[in-house]
C-alpha cells in the first residue's frame, strides 16, 4: 500500500512540473449565403492550413487579438463575436522550427467576414472552403487527435452560424396586427 501511495505522489510531483499549454486566439472567419457557409482558412509556415490565428495581447481583449489575427493573416474584416464559440488543441512548430512541437490551446472567435484586403504577412494564402474541404484540409498533417478537435469547432461554428442565418425577425407590435378583445374586455393576442 505504501509503495502505491508513493507512486501516486511520484507522478503528481513530475504532472506538476509539466509544461503549461500556450493559450492561443483564433478567428473563425465565415460567409454566408442564401442556403450555405464557408470558412476561411489560410496557409501556416509548413503549409497546413488553418485558422488566422496568434497570442493574446495584454492590452486588447482576446476577441480583438482573435480580430486583429484575422486582418494580418487573412486580410479579412467583419463584425467579431465578443463571446468565445469554444476550444480546440493543436500543435505548433517550436522557435527555430528545429522539428520540435508544442501543444497550444486555442480559444475561437466567430468573424462574419464582411470586406477583404490584401493579407498583411505574406505566403498565408486565404482560401474559401466548405465546411467538409475546410475539415478535409485542416485534417492534413495533423495528427487524428487534433483534427477531431478541429471538426468538431467547423461543426460547431456551421451550427452556430445557421442559427444566426435562421432565427426569425423580432415582430414589432404593427406587424402582429390589432388586439383581439374578447367577451369580458379582457385583450387577447
Amino acid at each position: 500500500m505504501k509503495t502505491r501511495a508513493n507512486r501516486f505522489a511520484r507522478s503528481a510531483r513530475r504532472r506538476s512540473f509539466a509544461r503549461p499549454t500556450t493559450m492561443q486566439v483564433a478567428a473563425i472567419c465565415y460567409r454566408r449565403s442564401q442556403f450555405s457557409v464557408e470558412f476561411l482558412l489560410v496557409n501556416t509556415s509548413s503549409g497546413k492550413w488553418t485558422f488566422p490565428k496568434g497570442r493574446i495581447a495584454p492590452e486588447i481583449s482576446p476577441w480583438e487579438a482573435a480580430q486583429q489575427e484575422a486582418l494580418e493573416e487573412a486580410g479579412a474584416m467583419g463584425a467579431i463575436e465578443e463571446t468565445c464559440l469554444g476550444h480546440y488543441t493543436d500543435l505548433k512548430r517550436a522557435l527555430g522550427h528545429d522539428n520540435r512541437s508544442r501543444e497550444i490551446l486555442i480559444a475561437a472567435y466567430l468573424l462574419e467576414v464582411e470586406t477583404m484586403s490584401m493579407p498583411q504577412e505574406p505566403g498565408r494564402n486565404p482560401t474559401w472552403f466548405t465546411p467538409a474541404e475546410a475539415k478535409e484540409r485542416m485534417a492534413e498533417q495533423r495528427a487524428a487527435k487534433y483534427s477531431s478537435e478541429i471538426a468538431r469547432m467547423i461543426d460547431a461554428a456551421t451550427s452556430a452560424v445557421q442559427a444566426f442565418s435562421f432565427q426569425p425577425p423580432a415582430l414589432s407590435p404593427r406587424q402582429i396586427g390589432p388586439k383581439a378583445e374578447s367577451l369580458d374586455g379582457i385583450d387577447i393576442l
